[in-house]
């Protein structure tokens, strides 16, 4: 009777560990397979001042050194500035092409309609970048 109930155990036991196992795999593909489709929350952009200041405190610049940083980090801040600011001016401009060549390929009852929604998918767009 004793052996009987042994097997039952370890056969209950073997049950358990395959069990967990497959929901231990399952639950490690389930986050490899939706990680790349959560959104990641972006922390807050630094300015230059904080930028500069961690930089100073990490390796121990001096006053001239900082300001030097300091004036460095902020050209750069600048191009970039310039950069997107060119970057929305192309973005704008091929926008405008299209509703352009839209107008000319639709009726005038289509072209309002897909203007309509063309304009709210940019508007959408141009929220989802500012944050």
């Amino acid at each position: 009777m004793v052996t009987e109930r042994n097997k039952l155990l370890t056969k209950v036991l073997c049950g358990l560990i395959i069990l967990v196992s497959g929901i231990v795999i399952g639950a490690g593909i389930t986050i490899m397979l939706v990680k790349q489709r959560v959104i990641w929350i972006n922390k807050p952009h630094k300015d230059v001042n904080e930028i500069t200041q961690m930089i100073r405190n990490k390796y121990e610049l001096d006053e001239s050194q900082t300001s030097r940083v300091q004036q460095l980090i902020n050209d750069a801040f600048q191009q970039k500035k310039q950069y997107d600011d060119e970057e929305d001016q192309r973005r704008e401009a091929g926008a405008q092409k299209m509703i352009v060549e839209m107008n000319s390929i639709m009726t005038p009852e289509q072209f309002k309609r897909w203007n309509n929604d063309f304009q709210k998918m940019r508007e959408k767009f141009k929220k989802r970048a500012e944050k």
